[in-house]
């Protein structure tokens, strides 16, 4: 490989990282997975909580860029949200003293 061709291809790795820094920032895969968690609350039923999971790892795994899903696995993602869905819960229960 030339010199010209290694520059380029670093140089569309750093803008395809720039890219998906930007998209993270901009809207936090956090603050999606609460709105996908709101979304599957507000269209499934109670009780359909495995249709509510799948539908919100889907979810989060489509807003991660492509390049990046083969690095993320669905059950890293299912714990990532799981862990949101307890903290939310945990602040909802909350009665104080």
């Amino acid at each position: 490989m030339t010199p010209q061709v290694i520059f380029a291809i670093c140089v569309a790795i750093v803008l395809v990282v720039a890219l998906v820094v930007y998209k993270i920032k901009t809207k936090g895969i956090r603050n999606f997975a609460i709105e996908m968690i709101t979304e599957a609350e507000r269209i499934f039923k109670q009780g359909e909580n495995k249709e509510k999971m799948a539908f919100v790892i889907d979810g989060v795994l489509g807003f991660i860029p492509a390049p990046f899903r083969f690095l993320i696995t669905r059950s890293m993602v299912e714990a990532f949200i799981q862990k949101i869905f307890d903290e939310i819960k945990i602040a909802l229960d909350y009665k104080g003293e």
